[in-house]
């Protein structure tokens, strides 16, 4: 008798694979019904599905993937016809798969379901359009084997530091220097590849799209083209999963309350089919992903008297508040301009569990709108959270990091340049008012090297959601590779850093989160 115990994982993950195949077949076919390379994806993935649910003893998939097999081939043999209600229903089937494959227990009257099948609507629509895509080779590896080998690798980084510092102030042999710059070149490749390792393409979200933008629209009575680019772009593993939820979120947001239905659409002169935009595109370590829709756009006086009505700011406020000010107001908890709560969007979550999230992996989020015209959200965001670049500074005799993804630029200027606006400081630079923010206050430490008391300040330039913020330090040194550490994040203490990191000397440097500091 088969130990289902022991193949219950191995099950799992190759048949997550083949709903997903389905999924994308389904989606090719329904626009493509002429395709027959879509419908043998389908049918052949129905059929593997079937025999693993089988080994395992899964009756009800291996049941419901009989069926499905057999509307395939009489599909294929062109004895049925392919109309919008099959599709739903083998959509639907295709959902109680994942259901039933992620919990074994779940049982279903499955009568109802090969009925649907057996018997669709007499509606049937023709149904047209093009997309292709390619699914690279993948090989699986368990995040707890990578997560040590990735500890591993720090330890090692912070071995050779120590080991570069020791050596070159006390040796001068050049056989000794020779020796530690080729532990440091194979020490730096085997990082490389450890990290290599954890990347994973970001196709792995975004295949999830192409269907919900279907089902929301179809129930909706919307039609919406979906366009993604930058699929083979990679990115660290964790910072994928905790991206996963703002983008979903945002893709609904798009559907929901930003594109109009086709009759609307016309009456603005619009083609009646919208347009939602993913698009990612990666420089240095940062990666961007933009969602661009053509719909209506976000109303900016609707926003600002929602905000009056719950209090969030005052009238005077609001009437004085530039179009981005108004926007920043979008990540407020409890701050939602949909008129009415739907299954889809609109429960008065609003936007903050965006702005949270991505904050959490060390991004931005920044919005661009146009009334009418449609809304473009930026996520910016770190390719890994494991080992980051990072610039070394010191504030009050202490050392700490800040991340190099967050940094615009550094600047060193006289302290005749800082101005007063409305009580604060700020300086000029690049056509930009820049708001200065004293770290030294920010942690409430005693600076006895203030910066002020010289001719000259010490500025890192970092953005938040697009508004650039100058951070006041002492001074910086070089720019290096940090090895981030966990620290314990219910310490009340330790809210305004990320995480913390070994220095060369082996003193302890804490990061800095400059979302947190910027607040």
């Amino acid at each position: 008798m088969l130990d289902k115990a022991k193949y219950r994982e191995l099950f799992v993950l190759e048949a997550r694979e083949h709903v997903q195949i389905l999924n994308q077949s389904l989606l090719k076919l329904e626009k493509e019904p002429e395709m027959r390379q879509h419908l043998d994806a389908a049918f052949r993935s129905a059929h593997t599905l079937k025999g693993m649910a089988a080994t395992m003893a899964y009756e009800q998939i291996t049941k419901l993937c009989k069926t499905i097999e057999e509307i395939f081939d009489r599909l294929r043999n062109d004895q049925e016809k392919l109309s919008l209600n099959l599709i739903n229903s083998l959509f639907r089937c295709v959902d109680l798969f994942q259901e039933m494959i992620e919990d074994e227990n779940k049982t279903v009257d499955l009568d109802q379901y090969l009925m649907e099948l057996q018997n669709p609507s007499e509606k049937t629509e023709t149904i047209e359009s093009t997309t292709l895509q390619t699914k690279s080779s993948t090989i699986r590896v368990k995040m707890d084997d990578l997560d040590s080998l990735v500890n591993l690798v720090g330890e090692l980084l912070i071995s050779k530091m120590l080991l570069e510092r020791t050596v070159f102030s006390n040796a001068s042999d050049e056989g000794i220097n020779q020796a530690l710059m080729t532990h440091g070149r194979l020490i730096s490749d085997l990082q490389y590849q450890t990290m290599n390792i954890r990347l994973v393409p970001i196709e792995q979200i975004f295949e999830r799209f192409p269907r919900m933008i279907r089902d929301l629209s179809t129930t909706q009575g919307k039609k919406v083209n979906l366009v993604m680019e930058g699929l083979d772009i990679e990115l660290d593993r964790t910072v994928l999963d905790g991206i996963t939820e703002p983008l979903l979120h945002i893709i609904r947001n798009a559907v929901d309350h930003g594109m109009e239905i086709p009759e609307e659409r016309e009456s603005h002169n619009k083609p009646e089919t919208g347009t939602i935009k993913i698009i990612a595109s990666r420089v240095g370590d940062k990666l961007t992903v933009r969602i661009e829709d053509d719909g209506r756009g976000i109303d900016i006086e609707k926003i600002k008297d929602k905000a009056v009505e719950k209090k969030i700011i005052s009238m005077e406020k609001a009437s004085s508040m530039s179009d981005d000010e108004v926007l920043e107001l979008l990540g407020t908890p409890g701050l939602s301009s949909a008129n009415t709560v739907t299954d889809i969007s609109g429960r008065g979550v609003g936007l903050d569990v965006v702005f949270n999230k991505i904050e959490d992996v060390g991004g931005q989020v920044k919005i661009e709108t146009k009334k009418g015209h449609g809304t473009s959200m930026i996520l910016t965001i770190p390719t890994s959270l494991a080992i980051i670049g990072g610039l070394l500074v010191s504030v009050a005799d202490e050392k700490y990091i800040l991340p190099l993804s967050s940094i615009s630029t550094t600047l060193k200027i006289p302290t005749s340049e800082i101005k007063k606006v409305h009580g604060k400081d700020v300086i000029i630079h690049g056509g930009q008012v820049i708001p200065l923010i004293y770290i030294s206050n920010v942690l409430d430490i005693k600076n006895h090297n203030n910066s002020m008391s010289s001719n000259k300040i010490t500025i890192v330039v970092t953005e938040k959601n697009g508004k650039p913020y100058g951070l006041v330090i002492d001074s910086f040194e070089r720019k290096r590779e940090v090895v981030m550490k966990r620290i314990d994040s219910s310490n009340s203490s330790l809210t305004k850093f990320l995480d913390a990191t070994i220095l060369p000397d082996g003193k302890v440097a804490l990061v800095l989160d400059p979302a947190i500091i910027m607040e």
